[in-house]
């Protein structure tokens, strides 16, 4: 996500300075060293002008907090209750109705956590 902030803070400057071509020359080459011109081309399209990258981590951060709240209040196995099941289908019966915010309430959150989003990735690292 670096990449996309530097390409987008200085991209309009250089875009009426006529450096565009040299921004994306800088910034792929800071990445793989010595480029041939065409790969710069090919750099552009690659560029998430959406962010998504932070979406992605909202989202990983999302639902390892459902988890957690999952496994809170029905153990390890909460995939395999009928309770959790029906929480899950009420939760989001109603679509997209509600965002992050709305549905970490409902579970005990004020909001996004990363602790929980830690946790599992520590897990992970460590087992």
């Amino acid at each position: 996500m670096g990449v996309e902030l530097e390409f987008f803070s200085n991209a309009l400057n250089n875009f009426f300075r006529g450096g565009v071509l040299r921004l994306h020359k800088n910034l792929f080459e800071s990445l793989f060293g010595e480029v041939n011109p065409l790969d710069i081309h090919r750099f552009t399209y690659t560029i998430d002008d959406g962010f998504y990258a932070a979406q992605y981590l909202r989202a990983w951060i999302f639902d390892a907090q459902m988890r957690a709240a999952l496994r809170e209040e029905h153990g390890d196995t909460w995939w395999q209750t009928r309770e959790a099941g029906a929480f899950l289908r009420r939760e989001w019966s109603s679509g997209q109705k509600y965002g992050v915010t709305e549905l970490l309430e409902g579970v005990g959150y004020a909001g996004l956590d990363l602790d929980p989003f830690v946790e599992e990735i520590e897990s992970h690292l460590s087992g």
